[in-house]
């Protein structure tokens, strides 16, 4: 199925800039986070958003140091569930049971950021 592994391809995580740069690293702690969520909820994820060169996370109004920037972020939500109530209670398993303690966190109405940062990082669309 995937190139990078079991369900994940370079492709979906590359950078969707207009200039084709073809940023398609990643970070293996990334994908095996990934792969445990998928897993666990049994459904494909929907990815968003992952790798960006500078100038598309500048384009799409990325933080200035985003994990993005260092292929360690993905956005995505989960086929079937994309309320802001499934992507809170997807996120509180992640918190619990992938990045316990790192990494970070973000909660959005139509999709979950993760990164594979080493300090703990929480945030929730609304403040």
């Amino acid at each position: 199925m995937g190139d990078i592994s079991e369900h994940f391809s370079r492709r979906e995580i590359q950078c969707k800039c207009s200039n084709d740069c073809g940023f398609d690293t990643v970070d293996e702690r990334l994908i095996r986070a990934a792969e445990q969520i998928r897993a666990f909820f049994n459904r494909p994820m929907i990815v968003h958003s992952s790798n960006r060169c500078y100038e598309h996370n500048m384009a799409v109004g990325g933080a200035k140091n985003s994990q993005h920037l260092l292929a360690k972020a993905i956005d995505f939500h989960l086929a079937g569930m994309n309320s802001l109530e499934d992507n809170e209670r997807i996120a509180r398993w992640i918190d619990e049971n992938v990045l316990t303690g790192t990494g970070g966190i973000g909660i959005y109405e139509n999709f979950i950021h993760i990164d594979v940062r080493w300090k703990m990082a929480r945030w929730h669309e609304d403040g």
